[in-house]
């Protein structure tokens, strides 16, 4: 039976500074920590200076995360690209799947031609799951696919 209150949440947000390769270490493995706590999975994206997360769990643990995510001061410009109620998750087994990626990846994707300029006027990726599909098509389609 589906979970009622499954809930998913797409944001972006613009580093305030580049994270050092231990510092984005760090924050990876915190992050992984805190989601499996949480029982929250998902996908963080890092392209040019851009983070791009899915998160998916229960509502008020994803909502909360998110708040706590907007207050962080790494994070600048952060924006909500979707979110809402779930059937399913798309990343049941990784509480924080992580890839660097470029825009020349992202843009080969249909939705994505605009990555680092338009995402705020993206109609065909109005819910979380359409977010993630598109996106799990980018992992399936690279050598380089994260580790959950």
């Amino acid at each position: 039976m589906p979970d009622s209150n499954l809930y998913g949440l797409v944001y972006r947000s613009h580093q305030a500074r580049l994270l050092s390769e231990p510092e984005l270490v760090q924050l990876i493995e915190r992050s992984r920590s805190q989601n499996q706590q949480l029982g929250i999975s998902g996908l963080l994206l890092q392209c040019e200076g851009q983070f791009l997360q899915i998160l998916e769990g229960n509502k008020d643990d994803v909502i909360d995360l998110y708040q706590s995510i907007a207050r962080d001061p790494r994070h600048q410009s952060v924006t909500l690209l979707a979110q809402g109620p779930l059937t399913n998750r798309a990343m049941p087994d990784w509480p924080l799947a992580f890839r660097r990626t470029s825009a020349d990846e992202l843009s080969a994707l249909p939705g994505f031609a605009d990555f680092l300029d338009g995402w705020d006027d993206m109609p065909d990726l109005a819910r979380p799951e359409d977010w993630s599909s598109r996106l799990l098509e980018l992992l399936k389609s690279s050598a380089n696919t994260p580790r959950p």
